[in-house]
């Protein structure tokens, strides 16, 4: 069963699946930790030319 994103975690799944990248979270009370790992070189511009 997948989990639903909520919150920052929505956030942060929203520009790792933008970009090809991952994310995954680690929690214990009273400590939460994110990690995004994004793809060197990544096709999407952050600030896309106009």
């Amino acid at each position: 069963m997948r989990r639903r994103h909520r919150g920052v975690g929505a956030i942060v799944h929203a520009v790792a699946a933008a970009h090809g990248g991952t994310a995954t979270v680690t929690s214990r009370p009273g400590h939460t930790e994110f990690r995004l790992m994004l793809p060197s070189g990544s096709p999407v511009p952050l600030f896309p030319a106009r």
